[in-house]
């Protein structure tokens, strides 16, 4: 039977979802140049004509995958609604779900730490100029973290890129900031402990009181 010949863009694309099935599904480290051929239906020389190899198929993903947070990031920044919710939904689109969020994942597993920094890097670079659109829109100066420790330094990394002028930080972690970002980073500890000490020390002196009655 002859082989089918179809776009290049529609091809890579056909070669991209059964590599992003086959890394999430198998593992990246485990997924072989055979197993894409085979899933894709294609000879070798086509995936080559495409992608140097194994790694530059992931490097495909992972740009696919961040051109789509991005498209959407600039939509919402383009749309209605005040300045600083747009900023805070902006940095929400970098989170994704379903295959995406396994294939994501796959990024940061160990043994692709090479993937796992192209990640980072080219996140930053395609949000970083739609955030700076919004902070100066509205010369928005302070940003305001409060997201569980593992995603605080990434926040104010954004924040930072974006042009924001200090930082106010509720997350329980030490960020690590430029010195001409200045930041302050509230104990939320601290004041647990102190106000579970008063109402435990009101709840004492109401039982107090109770008895002289």
């Amino acid at each position: 039977m002859p082989r089918t010949s179809k776009p290049a863009e529609r091809r890579k694309d056909e070669i991209l979802d059964a590599a992003q099935h086959l890394f999430t599904t198998k593992g990246f480290q485990a997924t072989t140049v055979e197993d894409v051929l085979a899933a894709v239906g294609i000879a070798k020389g086509t995936l080559y004509y495409h992608f140097a190899g194994k790694d530059e198929v992931l490097r495909g993903l992972i740009l696919r995958t961040v051109n789509r947070m991005a498209d959407q990031a600039k939509a919402i920044a383009e749309g209605d609604g005040p300045a600083v919710e747009k900023f805070f939904a902006v940095l929400a689109a970098t989170r994704v779900d379903g295959q995406d969020a396994e294939l994501v994942g796959e990024f940061h597993a160990p043994g692709n730490a090479e993937f796992h920094l192209m990640s980072i890097v080219e996140t930053v670079r395609r949000l970083t100029p739609i955030l700076a659109e919004i902070v100066a829109e509205r010369s928005i100066q302070i940003g305001v973290i409060a997201v569980p420790a593992a995603h605080a330094q990434h926040v104010a990394d954004q924040l930072v890129a974006a042009g924001i002028s200090g930082i106010w930080n509720f997350a329980p972690v030490k960020l690590h900031v430029p010195p001409s970002v200045p930041f302050v980073s509230e104990d939320l500890s601290v004041g647990l402990s102190a106000l579970s000490y008063y109402l435990t020390h009101r709840s004492t002196e109401s039982d107090v009181l109770s008895e002289k009655k």
